[in-house]
């Protein structure tokens, strides 16, 4: 086949097609190509009779090619060496044709230039592989889900590796995360999600998954929900962090807190603690009684004020003062009285001492009141 032998409507039809055509014999060998082979190859409209294409295939393809290259033909992608060395990628259709008995004559190949496409996935690959690089050195994986509407979510591989599967081991997506979710934290994922959409703030929250051990962890989650112009979700990208260990610590935190204030509140002494200004943090019940404060009414309150302490000539003691004179690692015990009703009067035993002293810093105080009326 050429251009010569073609019928002259359709030779022009072809030659001024949008996408390249190429005809070769059996071996491979081009025997016919149009206008756009020529300016894609930049070989200029000299013809290119007798080339085998398959010398200008990119290497790593060639063998593609090769194969494509059969009776029933093939759709592929490819790289195509121009005259000026670069490659370029090629959406490739290859047709075998035939002669009466059925033998393979040679091929006729349609091409369309898709590098531009190839450039673009390209670069949202790098771009998401610096994401998951960036956010993988924070010990975090990202999930997306490009149609908001659709359960279909893209995992990295991160993920996986949080929960112990191997990689891609089950599809990604909202009802795989059900699956795995603490039965107790299913509903605050539920409410954390329509409050981030009705109020249009980040998904942010903490639940628990069921790892591949069985095991149930503690993860944080984070998502920005976009929207088209009416306002409505149309895409959901977030990521994914174990705080296993922080919660635990927290857990244990809290209980040796509360320990501690059962300790505090069952003591006969009182126990006062102040911040640096000499406002009251916490007050035990012991020291709430021997002051006269209303219980949690002290909270904020200046020292002073809860306990107007005198000493034996009726002069306020100023326990503020007390507090900031005494040095780190230093404890002072003094005596004073309080009249909070007429005709009674509490003597106290007191004991002030620095709060965080032992860390290089002060915080506060600490004040001990013991009754020794």
């Amino acid at each position: 086949m050429d251009a010569a032998s073609a019928d002259p409507y359709a030779e022009r039809l072809i030659e001024d097609a949008p996408f390249l055509l190429w005809v070769t014999d059996a071996t491979a060998e081009v025997i016919y190509a149009n206008a756009a082979w020529h300016v894609f190859t930049g070989c200029g409209l000299t013809g290119y009779a007798g080339a085998a294409w398959l010398d200008d295939v990119h290497p790593d393809d060639h063998a593609r090619c090769r194969a494509a290259l059969n009776p029933d033909g093939a759709e592929l992608e490819l790289r195509l060496r121009r005259r000026d060395g670069a490659y370029r990628w090629l959406h490739a259709r290859v047709r075998p044709h035939y002669d009466n008995d059925g033998e393979v004559l040679g091929y006729a190949v349609y091409g369309v230039d898709v590098t531009a496409l190839h450039e673009a996935r390209e670069a949202e690959y790098n771009a998401r592989l610096r994401l998951e690089l960036a956010i993988s050195s924070a010990n975090e994986g990202i999930w997306d889900r490009p149609d908001y509407d659709c359960d279909d979510e893209y995992w990295s591989p991160r993920i996986y590796e949080l929960l112990g599967y191997p990689d891609c081991a089950f599809p990604g997506g909202y009802a795989a995360l059900l699956e795995r979710v603490h039965p107790d934290d299913r509903d605050l994922i539920t409410a954390g999600l329509d409050k981030a959409i009705d109020r249009r703030v980040t998904y942010n929250q903490e639940y628990r998954l069921r790892t591949r051990s069985g095991e149930y962890r503690w993860f944080h989650s984070r998502a920005v929900i976009v929207r088209d112009a009416n306002g409505k979700p149309t895409r959901m990208t977030g990521s994914l962090a174990d705080i296993h260990a922080r919660k635990t610590a927290e857990f244990a935190l809290r209980d040796e807190k509360e320990k501690a204030e059962v300790t505090l509140a069952s003591l006969a002494e009182g126990v006062i603690t102040i911040d640096d200004n000499g406002v009251v943090e916490y007050m035990n019940g012991a020291a709430e009684r021997l002051s006269g404060a209303e219980p949690g009414g002290w909270r904020g309150q200046p020292l002073d004020d809860l306990l107007p302490v005198v000493d034996d000539d009726g002069q306020p003691v100023g326990l503020q003062a007390v507090c900031r004179g005494v040095g780190q690692d230093e404890r002072r015990t003094l005596e004073g009285y309080l009249t909070l009703r007429p005709g009674k009067r509490t003597v106290l035993e007191i004991t002030v001492a620095p709060l965080g002293g032992g860390r290089g810093h002060h915080t506060g105080d600490i004040v001990v009141l013991r009754d020794v009326t």
